[in-house]
């Protein structure tokens, strides 16, 4: 398992040069998939999977927890 690299680019920081808060979702959300990947579980199959299984419910996608913490779609 390889670990998860992101270089920080420039429009992620302030002024001082610190990575902005908000940009730890995105990052968390690339690790996330990317370790999926690794796994053999590439997000495209997960997402038809889950449109098999919600179809039923027509909930259309995996679950993913909003920025908010409430569960559903972003």
């Amino acid at each position: 398992m390889k670990p998860y690299l992101h270089k920080v680019q420039y429009y992620e920081t302030d002024m001082m040069g610190v990575a902005r808060h908000a940009n730890y979702i995105r990052w968390m959300e690339e690790a996330r998939v990317d370790f999926l990947s690794q796994l053999g579980f590439p997000y495209a199959a997960m997402e038809q999977a889950a449109g098999k299984q919600d179809e039923k419910e027509k909930n259309g996608g995996p679950a993913r927890e909003a920025r908010d913490g409430k569960e559903g779609k972003p």
